[in-house]
């Protein structure tokens, strides 16, 4: 995890400016555009312009690992000890962060992918109490996927008794219909869904600046 979650202010009031000049960037856009912070265990910008999104700048992304063995390949593998503490280190960094002025993500959303899922909990249920800000599960939220049986997620009933504190977004299938046993997802059709992702966390987030999204790994998308 990178000092300051990447931020190059070393200052001690360094979020007070960060997020001052993200107001500004905000109330001087037109209808179309506006701009968001994206906190993980990494720190970007983002912006939305007429539905699309965009990642600004650059992030360093530690990747849960899986708990699989050498020559097996388990559905929506759990996230392992060593990516428990890297989550556990990531709360860590949140804490000395929220002492020098970061505010909590006003959203939080997640992975339907049980490592992510993890990730997420981890990371902030000790943070936050506030029944409001339970993490939403999106379906599309997902890295590639398609033909290994890794990238294929639990029903919604296992999430919902695992997760009790994450919501489930509506329309959320109980088997995964997104995953094809022989057909893998291209990297187009991967951007498609991480754009769909991001217009609606924009569409759903006016008002809120700064959220919170873990996925199983961030994918690369340039659109």
């Amino acid at each position: 995890i990178p000092p300051r979650f990447g931020l190059l202010d070393e200052s001690t009031d360094r979020w007070v400016k960060f997020f001052t000049e993200l107001e500004k960037l905000n109330k001087s856009s037109d209808l179309n555009t506006s701009y968001k912070a994206d906190t993980d265990k990494d720190f970007s910008l983002v912006k939305a312009e007429r539905g699309r999104g965009t990642y600004l700048g650059s992030y360093v992304t530690i990747k849960p690992l899986l708990q699989t063995q050498p020559t097996v390949i388990t559905a929506d593998p759990e996230l392992t000890p060593i990516g428990e503490r890297q989550a556990l280190d990531a709360q860590d960094a949140w804490r000395l962060e929220l002492s020098l002025g970061i505010p909590l993500p006003g959203k939080l959303y997640s992975s339907p992918m049980t490592r992510a899922l993890k990730t997420c909990e981890l990371t902030f249920d000790s943070l936050m109490s506030d029944q409001y800000r339970r993490p939403t599960v999106l379906e599309n939220c997902r890295e590639e996927n398609g033909v290994h049986t890794c990238d294929k997620r639990r029903t919604a009933s296992y999430i919902a008794k695992a997760f009790p504190r994450f919501h489930i977004e509506p329309g959320f299938t109980e088997e995964d219909l997104l995953w094809d046993p022989e057909v893998r997802e291209t990297k187009a059709q991967l951007a498609g869904r991480a754009k769909v992702v991001l217009d609606q966390i924009f569409q759903d987030d006016n008002e809120t600046c700064g959220r919170s999204l873990t996925p199983p790994s961030k994918p690369q998308l340039t659109h």
